[in-house]
């Protein structure tokens, strides 16, 4: 567990299959994912049993609570992990709108990061967002993040950000 002032991250458990399929099953959200449809349960608990794991597996779930009442806000993702590179990819999700604009996701990255260095080695991270995100491309900036260039992802502009942990 990594806490901070307002939020703490934890690794994914299985006990929390069910507010993920509805995080992963929320149309809203496939928008800025690569969310191709609808998930069922064994699917959820299937990534959750194979996500806990970065070095096997490539790829790491952390649910993000409310430090006062435990409540699951969202996840961050670490996702196309490589040990030669020293690199991962990152994603985060805030789930509910009204939680969002709160400083949480900031909060969640600015943990995340120097944990990513002490305890996998990890010296670059990198994410991709779409162009007219504007909420995601300031969260990631203001992390250190630098635009690296711009792509196209699922058939809208996008920026590629990098950040080195050191």
């Amino acid at each position: 567990m990594i806490e901070g002032n307002q939020i703490f991250l934890r690794p994914i458990h299985l006990a929390d299959a069910a507010i993920i399929l509805e995080w992963e099953n929320n149309p809203e959200l496939w928008k800025v994912s690569e969310t191709p449809g609808p998930f069922v349960l064994s699917e959820i608990e299937n990534f959750i049993n194979t996500s806990n794991d970065l070095f096997a597996h490539g790829q790491m779930r952390w649910i993000i609570c409310d430090k006062n009442s435990n409540r699951k806000i969202g996840a961050l993702d670490l996702f196309d992990y490589s040990a030669f590179e020293k690199s991962s990819g990152i994603g985060i999700l805030i789930a509910d709108i009204s939680d969002r604009g709160k400083g949480i996701a900031n909060e969640a990255i600015s943990l995340l990061i120097p944990h990513l260095r002490n305890t996998f080695q990890i010296e670059k991270i990198h994410c991709m967002i779409h162009s007219d995100n504007a909420p995601s491309i300031r969260l990631f900036e203001k992390n250190g993040f630098k635009k690296t260039r711009e792509t196209s992802f699922k058939e809208k502009s996008a920026y590629f950000f990098e950040r080195f942990t050191v």
